[in-house]
């Protein structure tokens, strides 16, 4: 059994009295027992004193809990654990639980010893509105650049034209050029323009041309002599396009150096009259030479009044 002394001691150990205190009231238990003996000076502790060891902590929930994920048995969990597999998506709010105690499996929202576990978990988002279909949309038939045997109705509706029957002619090139044929949008927005076989109109004939001189681009790009020259003539007479005479002379160029005798003609022209280029006779009759040569009839004229 511990004495006075040993208790006072231990007080001053565990740092709740002074070190005067404690001699103090030594000296006081030693004369209150009657003992004669000189006051020992108070011991000194052999480090600094902590603060008193804090109160064991209380022991974790010792529950067992056991889930059901994918018909498998899995566990036994604490509801700590639990709580944390909510959260990492491990197991989710309708999974089964169960426990010593209960009569059967439940799902975790419908256990209320797990509600504080579920407080802390946000419920499922709310259901996306589900939007309504699209309805079908109908299959728009794709129009061919080449339509079914185009250059056999071309070839016939271009003799017609050569042979001054544009009446006849007309609905040929327009049947054509409403099946995506270029060369034959092209001969629509002349007969347009001019009033052949239709009524004149300015405005049905720029758009034709337009059609058909996005075609002439791409054809005159990949260098074909013959789009190069129509194209060439679009800028001259600003059919489809604005009226450019020095882009109407780059495009005869690109024909006439390929040896194509219209284009050479073409180019001819511009030298003598000045179209899209300063000038220069000389060149003319050099260009006009040139398809002469190939017996282009048409050259061989310009050359003869050129010389006169």
């Amino acid at each position: 059994m511990a004495t006075p002394e040993d208790e006072l001691y231990q007080l001053y150990m565990m740092g709740q009295i002074t070190p005067e205190e404690y001699e103090a009231e030594l000296a006081k238990l030693k004369a209150s027992a009657g003992v004669e003996k000189p006051a020992s000076p108070a011991p000194q502790p052999a480090a600094t004193q902590q603060p008193a060891a804090p109160a064991p902590a209380a022991q974790p929930d010792a529950e067992e809990w056991y889930t059901a994920v994918n018909g498998a048995q899995q566990g036994p969990y604490n509801k700590a654990k639990v709580a944390s597999m909510l959260k990492t998506g491990e197991i989710k709010r309708d999974t089964p639980v169960w426990k010593k105690g209960m009569g059967d499996w439940a799902k975790i929202e419908a256990v209320s010893e797990l509600e504080d576990v579920l407080s802390s978990v946000p419920p499922p988002p709310p259901q996306a509105t589900p939007v309504p279909a699209s309805p079908p949309i109908e299959a728009v038939p794709i129009m061919l650049t080449e339509p079914v045997n185009a250059e056999v109705r071309y070839k016939e509706a271009t003799e017609l034209l050569n042979q001054l029957q544009y009446d006849k002619a007309f609905p040929l090139i327009e049947t054509l050029a409403n099946e995506g044929y270029a060369r034959a949008q092209l001969d629509l927005g002349h007969l347009y323009k001019d009033g052949l076989g239709v009524a004149k109109d300015e405005v049905k004939s720029y758009e034709w041309y337009r059609k058909g001189v996005d075609w002439l681009r791409k054809a005159a790009d990949q260098g074909d002599n013959k789009a190069q020259v129509r194209l060439g003539t679009c800028y001259y007479c600003g059919n489809g396009v604005e009226k450019d005479d020095a882009k109407a002379f780059e495009w005869y160029r690109k024909a006439a150096e390929q040896g194509y005798a219209p284009a050479q003609v073409h180019l001819g022209d511009s030298y003598r009259d000045g179209s899209g280029v300063p000038k220069d006779e000389k060149k003319a009759v050099e260009w006009y030479s040139k398809a002469a040569d190939q017996g282009n009839n048409i050259a061989k004229k310009k050359l003869e009044k050129l010389k006169k």
